[in-house]
């Protein structure tokens, strides 16, 4: 018997059609800034903590992993229960904004200060899984069935190729060149004398915010919006 030819769409075809599909887009572009934001810091927390606040080995491990990581344990079940209520779009948007603070929390860290890491990872954690949850659920809502794989591969290479890598990237030749200069002006806030490491959170907490203002345009079906979230009234 003579075999069925099996004829697919090519992957120009697919691209084009997920680039057409603007909403979706517009959440690809979301998490590229969100994650360009995220990653131009994020790598180079644990340096500045080691550099700025001179902790031990130990008190590395247990704030940077154990507390981050207990805490996001706890913070994930509520995330899940206000996904289910008022949708993942005001869920990423709290997210967000919450990481957004993050690197500002860290500008004011100093020697002996183990707080401030605490706090920041605190938030840290609470903040984290929500984003990375809610982001997956948005885009498997929004990406239709037919050419779902392309629309999830287009999402990855927005946030995973122009957003982390990029932004890891261009954080450490910031921290190797443009910064340094910035360092040796000798700029000193509330007590905390700025390296070049502060410059670069102070513009992780910049890219973050706007971030944010890029969501808003994203639209989900019968999701609440963040002040209704906050006010429970839904």
């Amino acid at each position: 018997p003579q075999r069925k030819r099996v004829t697919g769409e090519g992957m120009g075809a697919m691209f084009k059609r997920v680039f057409r599909n603007r909403n979706y887009m517009r959440l690809c572009v979301f998490s590229a800034l969100s994650y360009f934001a995220t990653y131009l810091a994020l790598p180079y927390f644990t340096v500045y903590m080691n550099s700025a606040l001179r902790l031990t080995g130990l008190q590395m491990v247990f704030v940077h992993e154990l507390l981050a990581s207990a805490v996001s344990i706890v913070a994930v079940g509520r995330w899940g229960r206000a996904m289910d209520r008022f949708g993942h779009k005001p869920v990423v948007m709290l997210s967000t904004l919450l990481g957004a603070f993050v690197p500002l929390i860290w500008i004011f860290a100093a020697r002996g200060q183990l707080w401030v890491a605490v706090l920041a990872q605190i938030v840290y954690g609470i903040q984290w899984n929500a984003g990375e949850l809610g982001a997956q659920n948005l885009y498997m809502e929004l990406s239709p069935v037919e050419g779902r794989t392309m629309y999830i591969a287009v999402y990855y290479l927005a946030a995973q190729l122009l957003g982390a890598f990029l932004g890891s990237s261009a954080g450490g030749w910031l921290l190797d060149n443009a910064l340094c200069r910035l360092e040796s002006w000798n700029v000193s806030v509330l007590g905390v004398a700025f390296s070049r490491y502060n410059y670069l959170f102070i513009l992780s907490f910049a890219l973050r915010l706007a971030a944010c203002l890029l969501l808003p345009r994203v639209k989900e079906e019968g999701s609440a919006s963040l002040r209704q979230m906050l006010s429970g009234a839904r």
